[in-house]
This record gives C-alpha cells, structure tokens and sequence, in this order.
C-alpha cells in the first residue's frame, strides 16, 4: 500500500472512533441535560442540526434526512409556527456559546423548546448515528423525537 493510502486509512479510523465516543457521550449525557421539557401552549419547538466548519458526507446526509423527516412529517406544525428548522454552525464567529449551552461535541441534531424567545428545554437526538447510510431509519427516529417532543408540549398546561 501506498503512504498517502495508509495516511487516509488512519484518518478516517481516527475520525470513526472521534464520532463513536462523540456518540457515546451524548448519548449518556449528565444528568439534567435531556429532561422531559416543562412547557405550555405560545412555545414553539426548534429543530436544529448543529454542524461545524469541517463537513463530511455523513454529517450532510444525517442534516439531509433530518430535515427531510421534519418537513414532510410535520407540515401543518412547520406552517402554524409551532415548528421551526434550523441549520446552524456552532464554530461560526458569535455561535460558540452552542456548543457550551446544549453540551456539543459533535455535529447533530437537538429539539429545543422556546418560550418567549429563550430556550426553555432542549433534547438531543443522538440515536440518529446509529442509522448511519439509513434513510429511513434516520428519518423515522427524527419524526419520532419531534412527535415525542411535540405531544410532551402540547400536553402540559
């Protein structure tokens, strides 16, 4: 094998193990970070894919099928502002704080409660990894944490 083969094999092994311990971490988060949300009728919930400045296939796909599954499994929710999309990089100038307030260690996708215009709640999905080349598997675990989501806010007073 060539060196510029066994280079790019190493980095790849290197990033696959920085995205299994991102994983892995998020997915037993400290306590108090994905409580269920406490909030009422005038919130709306935002979906955000969180990305940086560095960009791979995978991490474009899962914000493909992740927004695939909002739009088309939540139209009238999208439509009556209940719902909102977001991309956003939390390396850009101004949106570090992100990183820090929803405990990012890797691009992915979040539900965060807003009420009055600051975050009340947030819940990160980080299953969706676990779906890596799935289509529809991805799109079904984001619907699933969207509605989960929804009827947790649409329930409480």
């Amino acid at each position: 094998m060539t060196r510029k083969t066994i280079l790019a094999a190493l980095g790849l092994f290197v990033l696959a193990g920085g995205v299994v311990l991102a994983v892995r971490r998020m997915q037993n988060p400290p306590a108090g970070t994905d409580a269920t949300p406490a909030f009422g009728p005038g919130t709306k919930v935002v979906v955000c894919y969180f990305y940086g400045k560095n960009r791979c296939p995978v991490c474009d796909s899962i914000e493909s099928y992740a927004r695939e599954a909002v739009q088309t499994g939540f139209p009238e929710d999208l439509e009556n502002g209940r719902l909102e999309w977001r991309s956003i990089n939390y390396e850009q100038p101004g949106n570090e704080h992100f990183a820090a307030d929803y405990k990012l260690l890797a691009p992915g996708v979040l539900l965060v409660a807003v009420r009055d215009g600051q975050p009340a709640d947030w819940k990160s999905l980080p299953e969706v990894w676990n779906h890596l080349g799935d289509k529809p598997a991805t799109i079904a675990c984001v619907r699933k944490g969207v509605r989960q989501f929804l009827d947790s806010a649409r329930n409480r007073p």
